[in-house]
């Protein structure tokens, strides 16, 4: 029998094919061990899927674009939205961040308004977003992604290779919550903060935690580093 999934190259980047009969088990479980098998070889790589017979989940693609994105695939662009609003974000879809490349921190995209379902922002550098991220939106950053005000979609933070990477943000009620490659579990605990929330990544794995710690911490790795 033909395996669950299998990729193939075009000039458009790399196409993921998922066998109509395949259980979801059998197609995430076949993805990962491509990924562990091509592992590095695949970074950096523009990939889609082709799900044959009647088509894909889109709550099951976007979890298998989130195991990809953690072996540095980039995904073909998409988008979902009205003519009107693919205007408005026309400045928001910028650049994918480049194989293994380190950020750029003097270099940041703003965007002014809440990121709505089907609008993704992604940037080498860091993104700050000032208003919400909705559920079926994205951000993918290389750097930091501030958001001033709730996540309630996908984030992906440090991502290209950089270690350092934070989400910030008033309120964590994620659908999919990656910094620096490691993959958080959810739902988060239901923790109400004075101030602002910080998820980002120590020695204990990835942490949720005030920001004012989020920044003690990074003083300490400084001067530990320096020592």
């Amino acid at each position: 029998m033909a395996e669950a999934v299998s990729i193939k190259g075009t000039r458009n980047g790399l196409v993921i094919r998922v066998r109509p009969d395949a259980s979801f088990d059998e197609v995430k479980s076949g993805l990962l061990r491509l990924m562990q098998q091509g592992c590095g070889f695949f970074h950096g790589a523009h990939f889609s899927f082709h799900w044959e017979g009647d088509g894909g989940d889109l709550g099951r693609e976007r979890e298998l674009e989130g195991i990809c994105r953690q072996y540095g695939m980039v995904p073909v662009e998409k988008w979902s939205g009205s003519r009107a609003e693919a205007a408005a974000a026309s400045t928001a879809t910028l650049l994918a961040f480049p194989s293994g490349g380190r950020c750029d921190h003097d270099a940041a995209l703003f965007y002014p308004a809440t990121l709505r379902s089907g609008q993704e922002l992604e940037r080498p550098g860091h993104i700050v977003v000032m208003g919400d991220v909705n559920p079926g939106a994205r951000v993918v950053a290389g750097g930091d992604v501030i958001v001033i005000g709730t996540v309630r979609g996908e984030v992906f933070a440090g991502c290209g290779g950089n270690p350092h990477g934070r989400v910030v943000a008033f309120f964590l009620r994620p659908t999919a919550l990656v910094v620096a490659g490691v993959q958080a579990t959810l739902p988060l605990p239901e923790v109400r903060y004075a101030g602002p929330v910080a998820a980002f990544v120590d020695a204990g794995g990835l942490r949720v935690a005030p920001l004012s710690e989020c920044y003690r911490t990074a003083a300490s790795d400084s001067e530990a580093s320096t020592a």
